[in-house]
């Protein structure tokens, strides 16, 4: 850091810009720091991706009919109600581990005496909460969503919709705080990557700015918690997990890979690690040898990785991809997708 700074302030004029800038990153720190609670809480709260859909759908009903009750213009409603009844259903399974999860961030955030969890957790245990919400709340499925809404029964009693009406405020709130200081903080890496660009060019890997790249690094093992991460998993540390921590939704495993399936040799390599220099938005990215064959898909970091949004170090640092043998042996022994081998050219059965 200090090599840098120095070189931008001898080379380009950059000695305001790049030293306010790691200055503006160490203090963005500090000023995220009060908001780390709330968002651990409601992170998952809003998102499509991996958010519950019984909740998404009573956030829309909320403010749908607290539109109704202030007298809100008809299209202002009708926006409402699109967004309402634009929510589709879940898997029930996949809906009640989100559901859970989403009830359980809230607990571990804000601990069991605070009102959000009381609110969220009326049953306890977020599984209990979970299975009675989904059981209690029409909001559990989209279909007497619509009817209610047609029938204009649709109630602020139900039960997810109260606990909406407590989420909503701590999670506008919290989106309020976070999206400037985020942007703000967007704006300092953006010129932090100028600096950079200004005082090493085209020497070392560009930052990773939605343009075509390559980063390099080796596969290496790291140290970790006094002993030696292993650059590569099999599938024998999938099921260790697994058995090892039994019941835990952390490390649990859809059915049909409960029993390892015939033919499928746990020993294949599962994920592997290297310093390649990735970090968010990388995921999905092809890794390639220097010869250009496919030996993995980039879909994480490890945690001591997260430092490189800033600064990378290779220590410890290291993204995480998952091997093409363990596609291959799953496609072939899980999934018997045997169109599919053939058409990458691989022989089933070899």
């Amino acid at each position: 850091e200090a090599g840098w700074v120095a070189s931008a302030a001898a080379g380009a004029g950059l000695t305001g810009g790049c030293g306010e800038g790691l200055e503006g990153c160490a203090t963005m720190r500090e000023r995220k720091a009060p908001l780390a609670v709330p968002r651990a809480a409601v992170v998952g709260f809003g998102s499509r991706r991996y958010g519950s859909a019984t909740l998404l759908r009573a956030a829309a009903a909320y403010d749908y009919l607290s539109a109704l009750e202030r007298g809100a213009p008809g299209d202002s409603i009708a926006r409402f109600r699109s967004r309402l009844l634009g929510i589709g259903d879940l898997p029930p399974g996949l809906e009640r581990r989100y559901l859970r999860a989403r009830l359980a961030d809230i607990g571990r955030a804000y601990g069991p005496d605070h009102p959000l969890t009381r609110a969220a957790l009326p049953d306890g245990s977020p599984a209990a909460s979970a299975a009675a919400l989904m059981g209690s709340s029409i909001m559990a499925d989209s279909a007497s969503v619509a009817d209610a809404v047609a029938g204009e029964s649709l109630s602020a009693d139900d039960p997810a919709v109260r606990l909406a009406a407590v989420l909503l405020p701590a999670y506008r709130q919290f989106q309020a705080e976070w999206r400037p200081l985020s942007a703000e903080e967007r704006t300092l890496a953006g010129d932090l990557g100028r600096a950079r660009f200004a005082v090493y060019g085209e020497s070392i890997p560009p930052d990773g700015s939605r343009s075509p790249r390559i980063a390099d690094g080796v596969v290496k093992s790291y140290e970790y918690n006094g002993t030696l991460a292993p650059p590569y998993t099999t599938f024998y540390g999938l099921y260790d997990r697994y058995n090892a921590h039994k019941g835990s939704v952390d490390w649990a495993l859809p059915e049909r890979w409960q029993t390892p399936p015939p033919g499928l040799d746990l020993g294949t390599p599962l994920n592997f690690v290297s310093t390649a220099d990735t970090y968010g938005g990388n995921s999905g990215s092809p890794a390639v040898t220097p010869d250009m064959e496919l030996v993995g898909i980039n879909f994480d970091r490890n945690i001591n990785g997260l430092s490189r949004d800033f600064i990378y170090l290779p220590e410890q640092g290291r993204n995480v991809m998952v091997d093409v043998r363990a596609i291959r042996a799953a496609l072939e022994h899980v999934y018997r997708a045997d169109r599919i081998l053939e058409e990458l050219g691989v022989a089933v059965g070899n």
